[in-house]
């Protein structure tokens, strides 16, 4: 991973730069001591880490020079940053984005789809964030979600048996789930779930509804503004 001061344009420009101390690129006079497996970078906005091992960052180096094409620092790829060798052959390119857009399956990085699919008779999303796995109902009595993560698990139910759902996507709709003209809607996220209830008409009376909750392992808590909060050893 490489982290250093972000030029205007949203690029990181670096270049390696030899020696075990340096100065950061705060401009405040620090300096930082590297470790064994660290080395220093520099960029046009100042100095920055990489702990990515230096002979992967050359490799990529070379073979980027080679091709006269960027190429990928595979050992700095992480879910939420990739790391490209430049051309040139002395600089790097990192795209940082705020959540994670890729996963590992298969011992690869593949990016995140939350796209459903049917599989023993669940729907499931084809690739989410590590860690994260959720599924939904595909009509029936069981939760209409179940999210494991941090080691455990949180499986919401509805009160009453559910349609079999529409699915378009990484969203299912379980028709007139809630009354005539009022649908639950589940959708998939890369880290989680979102469900709501959408209206398609105006009630004919005041409509409430009671969730069951099934948690293991996680703890479900009320947070600011009423927000429900899900904490596990795991999420602190």
């Amino acid at each position: 991973m490489v982290f250093h001061r972000r030029r205007p344009g949203g690029e990181l420009d670096v270049r390696r730069r030899t020696g075990t101390s340096a100065a950061d690129s705060s401009g405040s006079g620090h300096t930082a001591t590297l470790n064994k497996t660290a080395s220093w970078i520099t960029g046009k906005n100042g100095n920055g880490i990489s702990n990515t091992p230096a002979q992967a960052l050359a490799a990529a180096s070379r073979e980027a020079e080679r091709q006269g094409k960027a190429v990928e620092v595979a050992d700095a790829t992480i879910a939420t940053s990739i790391t490209y060798a430049q051309p040139d052959g002395r600089t790097f390119k990192t795209e940082v984005t705020a959540g994670p857009v890729r996963t590992r399956q298969g011992g690869r990085w593949v990016p995140i789809d939350t796209t459903l699919a049917e599989q023993g008779g669940k729907l499931r999303p084809k690739a989410l964030a590590e860690g994260a796995a959720v599924e939904l109902s595909t009509g029936g009595t069981d939760p209409f979600v179940t999210m494991r993560a941090a080691g455990g698990s949180h499986a919401l139910r509805w009160p009453t048996p559910l349609p079999k759902p529409t699915v378009k996507g990484s969203v299912a709709t379980y028709t007139d789930a809630a009354g005539i003209g009022a649908d639950l809607v589940v959708t998939a996220l890369p880290a989680g779930f979102r469900h709501e209830v959408v209206l398609r008409q105006r009630p004919s009376k005041p409509l409430k509804l009671r969730i069951g909750v099934d948690d293991e392992g996680l703890a479900l808590s009320e947070g600011k503004g009423g927000r429900l909060l899900l904490n596990g050893k795991e999420l602190r």
